[in-house]
């Protein structure tokens, strides 16, 4: 088979991928004459990314059944699949293969380990090697953050946050989201507060709905249904479920009957 043509095999797997087709991924995947490192690759990714862990495992298994050793991408789809399944004991034997085999000082495959580590409540397994990385770049920040604000270290979160800003790492609208669902954790009502007008007044970022959301999430955790409420009026769009969704926990924790029957409806 011309090397072109598997190229271009490989060019259309990774069309139906970020198109989120995966159905389409899956079948065409099986139809390829030929696979290289990069196709595993894409369909393992592919796969962990759009929540198939369990398939994505299952091919990286049969990768290197084959004989295709694995690179420090098809390695982190598999951890970013442990991740979304909370494996850590085969999230451990990857890291461990990772350094056996030279990949420990990939950043797509280290950022992986953060997110699976932070996942998976080990929390000090993801900052050791969050300390130790050579180079970190935002997805690296986030992923720590994120490890933090998820167990219940809101205040240790919002502190990477600033030292994230200190040493010029600008904020994206994940880091954002982040850090409001961080503050949600911690009933950091306060902080949420500023940390929602400054998207927009510092950084001009538009919140979107998962920002509102949270923010929301955040004011009716500690009871601030009224402020929830004109948050909720003074957004530029509709609210979807997300936002109703949010109202409603707080109302049941709260026992807010009245305005829980408003959520609900």
């Amino acid at each position: 088979m011309p090397v072109i043509d598997l190229v271009s095999w490989n060019a259309i797997l990774s069309g139906y991928v970020n198109a989120g087709r995966i159905q389409e991924t899956k079948s065409f995947f099986e139809e390829m004459p030929e696979r290289s490192i990069l196709t595993w690759t894409v369909i393992i990714s592919g796969l962990a990314q759009n929540g198939f862990g369990e398939e994505a495992m299952k091919l990286f298994n049969q990768m290197r059944l084959e004989g295709c050793e694995p690179c420090d991408y098809a390695f982190a789809g598999a951890i970013t699949s442990c991740a979304a399944l909370g494996a850590l004991k085969h999230g451990r034997q990857l890291h461990a293969q990772l350094i056996r085999l030279g990949h420990d000082s990939s950043l797509s495959a280290a950022n992986a380990l953060i997110t699976m580590y932070g996942r998976c409540g080990v929390v000090e397994d993801a900052n050791t090697l969050f300390l130790t990385m050579s180079y970190i770049d935002s997805v690296s920040w986030n992923a720590m953050i994120a490890a933090l604000g998820r167990h219940g270290c809101g205040v240790q979160g919002i502190g990477l946050f600033e030292r994230m800003l200190k040493e010029d790492m600008l904020p994206d609208r994940v880091t954002f989201l982040i850090i409001l669902s961080a503050c949600s954790h911690a009933g950091l009502v306060k902080e949420g507060r500023h940390y929602f007008s400054s998207m927009r007044d510092s950084y001009g970022i538009s919140p979107d709905e998962k920002h509102y959301a949270r923010m929301i999430d955040l004011l009716c955790r500690c009871g601030a249904f009224t402020e929830a409420k004109d948050l909720i009026e003074s957004m530029p769009f509709e609210p979807g479920v997300p936002i109703w969704e949010a109202l409603l926990a707080g109302c049941k924790t709260h026992g807010n009957l009245d305005l829980g029957i408003q959520a609900a409806k």
